[in-house]
């Protein structure tokens, strides 16, 4: 898993960034999973010394693509993003296609094909 996951240094601002891009693919289809709400739960809390409060994600307006894109400068932050984004929209058996659209657009604003 490492191959697919290597460690990367992540500050707390980009957690949070990658957290309500994440949230915006859970969304795109309507409703966010449980299984999809866990996963970002996990990843903010694995990745920041506070727990994860989807309610502030809810809340939160959608972070654009480019303004992710800029919170995420390298490509490592990038393939990380997308990579979990992914997987994300798996985790509830279903790749919709809102979600196939949110992360082909977040996918365009970082350069990734």
């Amino acid at each position: 898993m490492d191959e697919f996951f290597p460690e990367i240094e992540i500050r707390e601002d980009q957690a949070e960034a990658i957290a309500r891009g994440l949230y915006a693919v859970a969304h795109a289809d309507g409703n966010v999973h449980e299984r999809e709400a866990a996963m970002i739960g996990e990843f903010f809390s694995s990745t920041t010394a506070r727990p994860a409060d989807l309610g502030a994600l809810a809340r939160s307006p959608k972070i654009e693509p480019d303004n992710l894109a800029a919170m995420l400068p390298t490509p490592a932050l990038r393939q990380l993003f997308i990579k979990t984004a992914l997987l994300l929209a798996y985790v509830d058996g279903e790749y919709a296609a809102g979600e196939q659209t949110t992360i082909a657009g977040y996918a365009k604003a970082m350069n990734i094909t």
